[in-house]
């Protein structure tokens, strides 16, 4: 989570090339959507598999869906190691152990093991400025949670547990920036601490799940819930990972898994014109709606990819005296704000600014910039 982090340094080019790639296991799903090779990753990709082989690390890598709907997360080291996880994004259930592959029985994470799921992990990352597909998801999920988890303890955690309520996560995308309550317990006291959370992408990030607060930040996965923030301060209280905030991360895990991504951007958005924006994202594309000051209601399409948002608008005819026909807001987005500049069909450009509205119905935005609106033709 947000106390534990590493600088994350390049790792290699990406390379595209027309080999296909069968991967490390030969399983037979259809892989030949995105083959990729680069100096030591090499993986084949599809809407419901990904293969490959880290080769530097002789590290094997797979995430598929299976029949039943599970998607199992494969993972497996050179020294027989195996971490198997099997996640349900319908009903929001899991599985996770790390095992010995021969015997099947439970091993301890050692440095060396952890130290090479963390590479893994940013190279993909380097791979996959957004995550397109569920098995995406679930491949970088499970890797994020191992971020910061100490060697010499086993993994073995299940939604099965007592200790784990189904859907036992709750979403902090909307307190982002505010000061939120969080508890814990250390033997039989109980600790409250008030804590900003966040900010999105910068600083201690508290109440993330994961890393991810270097600068600038790994774009993928934001999500931040209570149970992560609760992890977060009992960790920061005692210096521990696990021992007395064992409690804490277990309850945590479901958000590292199936928490909503505070980077998508669906919801409504108020912008420093005056204008209303109800978007909807679904993997990095982006629709909707704009309603502005005086020109009416316009299409809304786009794209949403490593922070980066792209907004582009059409007036829908007739199209009023002195209203332009398109314009298009082009700059950066973390969680629940966004900025930078925009042109217009009709010649105007400036800067924009807008924030994410808590409400889940249309809001009436506040026009605080000086100059000629988007919409306008002048």
């Amino acid at each position: 989570m947000a106390k534990k982090r590493m600088d994350i340094r390049a790792l290699g080019i990406l390379i595209f090339t027309c080999v296909f790639f069968m991967g490390a296991y030969g399983y037979g799903h259809d892989l030949q959507g995105v083959i990729s090779k680069s100096e030591t990753l090499e993986y084949s990709k599809s809407e419901k598999a990904i293969t490959g082989k880290y080769s530097a690390l002789n590290l094997n890598f797979s995430s598929a869906v299976e029949k039943d709907g599970y998607i199992i997360v494969d993972l497996r080291l050179r020294d027989d190691k195996q971490l198997i996880a099997k996640i349900n994004h319908m009903d929001e259930t899991f599985n996770i152990k790390f095992i010995a592959l021969k015997s099947g029985k439970p091993v301890t994470l050692g440095k060396e093991d952890l130290n090479a799921f963390h590479l893994l992990h940013a190279k993909l990352q380097q791979h996959f400025l957004s995550v397109d597909t569920k098995v995406i998801d679930a491949l970088l999920s499970v890797l994020n949670l191992l971020e910061g988890y100490p060697p010499g303890e086993f993994l073995d955690v299940s939604s099965a547990s007592k200790q784990i309520k189904p859907e036992a996560w709750t979403s902090l995308c909307e307190s982002i920036g505010e000061t939120v309550t969080g508890t814990y317990t250390i033997g039989s006291e109980t600790h409250s601490e008030n804590e900003t959370v966040g900010p999105c992408g910068s600083g201690d990030c508290l109440g993330r799940c994961g890393p991810g607060c270097e600068n600038p930040p790994p774009p993928t996965l934001q999500r931040f819930t209570q149970e992560c923030l609760n992890h977060d301060l009992c960790a920061g209280a005692t210096g521990k990972w696990l021992g007395p905030c064992r409690d804490e991360w277990d309850a945590a895990v479901s958000g590292f898994l199936f928490a909503t991504d505070c980077e998508n951007v669906t919801g409504v958005w108020n912008d420093t014109y005056g204008s209303v924006w109800m978007l909807t994202q679904t993997d990095t594309s982006v629709r909707g709606t704009v309603e502005t000051l005086g020109c009416g209601t316009w299409h809304v399409t786009g794209s949403n990819t490593g922070f980066n948002l792209i907004l582009t608008t059409r007036n829908i005819p007739p199209i009023e005296e002195e209203c332009c026909t398109t314009y298009t807001y082009t700059g950066t987005v973390y969680c629940n704000t966004a900025s930078a500049t925009w042109t217009n069909e009709c010649g105007l450009s400036g800067s924009w600014s807008m924030t994410k509205s808590s409400s889940a119905t249309e809001s009436v935005a506040t026009p605080n910039n000086q100059g000629p609106s988007p919409a306008s033709s002048r």
